[in-house]
């Protein structure tokens, strides 16, 4: 299983704003300090804002900020939000001999849950108190 690129990239919008929380970061300085498009940028900020992570504002000294606490932001919860679909297997697109007997799905699920609950273990702040974590966010700049 691999998270998509959208959804790492609203990890990493988290961590560097997290660690900015004294001011509103300018979508361009996040775009630049990942080298990430800003095009595609603008896309994952827009939903993280729709979901309540993020404070967007406008104008010149706009940017955005966290939209709630880290220590409310759990990271099992943000990546099923921001993840389309956390099916592993789809049964329905193809015919398979198994289907109606089958408990290889079963067990892939039990799987995908056990991630999201061991990523729940986790909050923002969890990561942000990481010494070596906040320092290389710290080192990260445009």
């Amino acid at each position: 299983m691999q998270l998509k690129t959208y959804t790492d990239y609203g990890l990493r919008v988290l961590a560097y704003v997290g660690v900015r929380r004294d001011r509103s970061v300018p979508r361009s300085e996040i775009a630049r300090a990942y080298h990430i498009s800003p095009e595609h940028l603008r896309k994952v900020i827009h939903r993280m804002g729709q979901l309540g992570y993020l404070e967007t504002t406008q104008g010149k000294s706009g940017g955005v900020k966290l939209g709630r606490s880290p220590s409310l932001i759990r990271l099992g919860n943000f990546v099923l939000e921001m993840e389309e679909s956390m099916e592993i297997i789809d049964c329905s697109k193809q015919d398979c001999p198994l289907q109606g007997g089958c408990t290889i799905k079963n067990a892939v699920n039990f799987a995908r849950d056990a991630f999201v609950s061991a990523l729940n273990e986790y909050t923002l702040e969890m990561i942000l108190d990481d010494t070596k974590m906040a320092k290389q966010l710290r080192i990260v700049e445009p």
